[in-house]
This record gives C-alpha cells, structure tokens and sequence, in this order.
C-alpha cells in the first residue's frame, strides 16, 4: 500500500441488531423502490428465524480493529474507519468523522465479495455524497479493487462447502430462503457438486445473482 495513505475505509451494507431496527432497515435498503408488502413481511420473518439481528456491524468493527493491528505491525499505522451504506455506523457521518480527524487520502475496500456493477456505482454514489455533504476539505478516496477472486478469500471458503451442503441437503428448499446451485472446483476430486447456499436474511430477490453472471459472462 502507497505510503501516502493515511487511513482505511471499509464500506458494508450495515444491518439492524434488533428486531426494532428490522423494519426502518430495509426501508433504508429499498431506498424508495416499491416492494410489495408480503415481500417485506417474509424479509422480516427471515431476521426472526436467525435471532433478531445481523452480527455484520459487530464483525465489520471487529475486522476493522484487526486490520489496523496488522498495518500498525507491517509498518503503516493508519487508522481504519467502518462505514455502513444502508445503517449504523452511517457512511455520511464516517467520512464526516474522518475529515475532521484531517484524513487525506484514504483506501477505500467494499466488503461485498461479489459486486456487481449496481452494487458498486450504489457504494460509490454513497460515497459521493458524503463527500458532498462536508464543509471543508475532503479527503480523497482510492478504490481497493475487487477481490472476489483473490486466492486467500476463495481458499477461507471452499473448506466450508461440503460441510454446509451436507448441513442443508436433507432442508426443506422454501420460497426465497434456500437455493440450490452447482459449482465447479477445478482442484478438488469431485469437480462438480450440488451445494444449497443459505442467503441473507435481507434478500430481496435474486435478480442481481442473475445480472452479475450475464456481466461476467458476456
């Protein structure tokens, strides 16, 4: 990392950490697109059925503390910021906070593992008008690129697949909470496999699933 950065941003989604927060949550998620209500109240029960909450802020500010121990040690002690687009920590008073600490120029890392084109240019608008809504100086941002394919994610998630398609294989596939999909492995025995992936209690459809792969596939 270039020596002129001075501090670190990590940008996730947020999510609420009690039912109170679900709710006022997704409305935020939405962002004013029109959802029909039976689709939200299933939104709603997902986040029941896992406990009431989202453990993502608690583990985004647990990986942004261990992130500035690990630059502090190799050399770079920089701070690292946690920005959420969607709730708390808000993103806007972030940035806010990090101009007013005189934050010059910051490496900036979306925590989506997948990003698409609309996740991205959403993080990024969100971004900007943070940026947008400072008084004073603003600090200059420097996108960490994707890192969805970087062999240290991939190798941290491939030893949890067959475990989880043997958790799930005997589950009921019911509405939008279960999917099914193959994969591929190109190192492992068994080169392709059937795997059921549990998603976020806050999917809305998955319709972006479907958009990233024409994306990367032309």
């Amino acid at each position: 990392m270039a020596s002129t950065i001075d501090a670190v941003l990590l940008m996730a989604l947020g999510g609420p950490e009690s039912m109170d927060e679900v709710r006022p949550f997704i409305t935020a998620v939405l962002g004013g697109r029109k959802v029909p209500p039976r689709r939200i109240e299933e939104v709603v029960h997902h986040y029941e059925a896992v406990g009431g909450r989202s453990p993502l802020t608690e583990l985004t500010l647990q990986q942004a503390r261990a992130l500035e121990a690990r630059l502090a040690s190799d050399g770079l002690p920089v701070p690292v910021f946690v920005g959420m687009r969607c709730w708390t920590p808000w993103l806007a008073d972030t940035v806010q906070e990090m101009a007013r600490r005189g934050v010059r120029r910051a490496a900036v890392v979306i925590l989506s593992a997948q990003p698409d084109r609309s996740t991205e240019s959403q993080y990024q608008g969100s971004l900007a008008n943070a940026c947008n809504a400072l008084d004073g100086p603003t600090p200059e941002f420097v996108h960490v690129p994707p890192w969805h394919d970087h062999p240290l994610y991939g190798g941290g998630l491939v030893p949890g697949i067959p475990e989880q398609s043997v958790r799930y294989r005997n589950r009921p596939l019911c509405g939008d909470t279960y999917r099914c999909c193959e994969f591929d492995h190109p190192e492992s025995d068994r080169n392709r496999g059937l795997c059921v992936f549990r998603e976020s209690p806050h999917h809305i459809g998955h319709g972006r699933v479907q958009r990233h792969h024409r994306e990367r596939n032309g």
